[in-house]
């Protein structure tokens, strides 16, 4: 069980927190869009948050799973409460639905999870993810790119200096809002480049491992953009091919969906104390190093 709770950790902060090598060209103007953004929503303050990740793949019995998220972020602080609902896992492992809804907190790249098969598992009501330890162990530390920024705003950290391929798509509501949609590719072939001399033949293996858990080296992401430049909207949808591992060879689409809205809302987060939590970061680690084993 330990072993399971520490693979979904992991599954679960890639949800979270959110390829490489593409060529495509960007235009200066659009690419500005971006860049605006990623300060736009950070100067917002706070906002209300909600997600929905659906993995597709004939590997999964039913062909389908999903997990759905709803909270608030303090997002010039980096801390967010969310309360999590992965029902549709629970029906793959034979548990009660119940086992797989809870809450999840994030305060300073540290991830905190209270979910009852967790705390059955663990033996503590929460469990805890510092994303730090967990890519370093990976052998790339994305928080020194993406200053500490939180999610779902990391990506836009991300976006900012992987971004290729950024175009204008049109015009769209979101909740009612309207806004200008983009969309674009993430390069992170271009991270490695971005770290110090010492840390990029590490952060290399690294996207190479990345590369053979997606089988690609592209991750489309579409954006909507209101009139101030926030971000009310987020999508990535990822069609993956596995090259190794027990999922070799499957086709895989994985959409992540996150909408920001009512902006400037009131964000209360406090971390649980040291003694609640049972810390997973090695087991995530090892759970992400896995997934691209044979």
């Amino acid at each position: 069980m330990r072993r399971m709770a520490g693979t979904l950790a992991a599954l679960a902060a890639a949800g979270t927190i959110a390829g490489c090598g593409s060529s495509g060209s960007t235009d200066s103007g659009q690419l500005a869009a971006f860049t605006q953004a990623a300060a736009a929503t950070q100067r917002a303050g706070t906002a209300h948050v909600s997600m929905l990740m659906t993995m597709e793949a004939s590997i999964i019995p039913g062909g389908r799973l999903q997990m759905s998220g709803d909270g608030v972020e303090d997002i010039a602080h980096r801390r967010a409460r969310f309360s999590f609902d992965m029902s549709s896992v629970a029906a793959l492992a034979g548990r009660d639905a119940s086992q797989f809804r809870g809450e999840e907190i994030v305060a300073d790249n540290v991830v905190y999870m209270h979910f009852p098969f967790l705390e059955q598992a663990l033996g503590k009501p929460w469990a805890k993810l510092d994303l730090k330890k967990v890519s370093g162990a990976a052998g790339l530390d994305v928080t020194q790119l993406t200053q500490g920024q939180g999610d779902p705003t990391q990506l836009l950290q991300y976006l900012r200096k992987v971004a290729v391929d950024v175009h204008q798509v049109g015009t769209d509501a979101v909740r009612g809002t309207p806004t200008t949609h983009y969309s674009a590719k993430m390069d992170f072939a271009k991270l490695a480049g971005l770290l110090p001399a010492g840390q990029r033949q590490a952060a290399e293996a690294a996207i190479g491992k990345l590369k053979q858990v997606l089988g690609t080296t592209q991750i489309p992401v579409d954006l909507w953009v209101d009139a101030q430049h926030r971000v009310r909207r987020m999508v990535l949808d990822m069609n993956m091919k596995p090259q190794t591992g027990s999922a070799a060879g499957q086709s895989i689409r994985a959409t992540v969906d996150v909408q920001l809205y009512d902006y400037g809302t009131s964000v209360d987060v406090t971390p649980p104390p040291a003694s609640a939590t049972a810390d997973l970061s090695t087991a995530a680690a090892s759970g992400l190093n896995g997934l691209a084993s044979p």
